[in-house]
């Protein structure tokens, strides 16, 4: 059995050598990345910025509708107005505060 004990020796070897490689491959993008981003402004999302949109489950509950109704919709024209950010729904506060209070003659 000793080719066992060598073929063991070598894998162990060869998984030491890869996770070295791993780890200097890891290093060198964190650098690079570090570089490339030195000095521009870290993109975060301010608490202002959120409170001024609401998400689809949050409009159906303030709505009392499910998040299907809201979304066939949205599908259909309907309802309150809403942007995309990627693929989030978003619903400007303001506007969905407007569209929820009843109409008044």
């Amino acid at each position: 059995m000793p080719v066992t004990r060598g073929s063991h020796t070598a894998n162990t070897a060869l998984s030491d050598v890869l996770a070295g490689f791993a780890d200097l491959i890891a290093e060198r993008v964190a650098a690079n990345l570090a570089e490339k981003l030195e000095g521009r402004p870290h993109p975060t999302r301010s608490s202002a910025d959120e409170a001024d949109f609401l998400n689809e489950q949050e409009v159906a509950r303030r709505s009392s509708i499910s998040v299907r109704t809201l979304q066939g919709w949205r599908a259909k024209g309907r309802g309150p107005r809403f942007v995309r950010a990627h693929r989030k729904v978003l619903y400007p506060r303001a506007e969905f505060e407007t569209w929820l209070r009843p109409e008044r003659p």
